[in-house]
C-alpha cells in the first residue's frame, strides 16, 4: 500500500489527524511536523510565512516531458481554504475578494468557514 507524507508548521490548530485512522484500501498518510520556512514565500498568497503562521508543504511541479523538476513551497493553511472553498463563503474572483488583500481573505475565509462550523469535531479544537 502507498504510503504519503505531508509536511505543516507552525502551530497545529486541528485536533488528531484524520490520515491517522486508515480505512481499508485508502493509502496511509503520515504526518511530519517540521520547523515553520520563516521568509519563504506562500504559494497562495506571495506573502512571507511569519513566526506563529502555520500551513504545510505543498510540491510544485515543472520543468519539461524529458526534465521534469519538483519543489516544496509553503502554503498557509488559510490560503490553501481560500483555494477550495473561499467562492462558498464569499471571497473569491467574483467577489474580488471584497478588496482585501490575498492573505486578508484567506484569512477572514477561514474565520467564515469556523463560522459554519464545516470543519467538525477532527479539525478544530475550540
Amino acid at each position: 500500500m502507498a504510503e504519503y507524507v505531508t509536511f505543516w508548521f507552525g502551530p497545529r490548530p486541528w485536533g488528531p489527524a484524520l490520515q491517522d485512522e486508515n480505512e481499508e484500501g485508502l493509502p496511509r498518510v503520515r504526518t511530519k511536523e517540521i520547523p515553520a520556512p520563516i521568509g519563504e514565500l506562500c504559494l497562495g498568497c506571495d506573502e512571507a510565512i511569519q513566526e506563529g503562521d502555520y500551513g504545510e508543504l505543498v510540491v510544485l511541479g515543472g520543468g519539461t516531458q524529458a526534465a521534469p523538476t519538483a519543489e516544496l513551497r509553503p502554503l498557509h493553511r488559510e490560503c490553501g481554504l481560500l483555494r477550495g472553498v473561499g467562492h462558498e463563503v464569499g471571497l473569491c474572483n467574483c467577489t474580488n475578494y471584497e478588496g482585501l488583500s490575498l492573505r486578508e481573505a484567506a484569512i477572514e475565509c477561514d474565520r467564515r468557514w469556523r463560522r459554519r462550523g464545516a470543519f467538525g469535531r477532527y479539525f478544530l479544537r475550540n
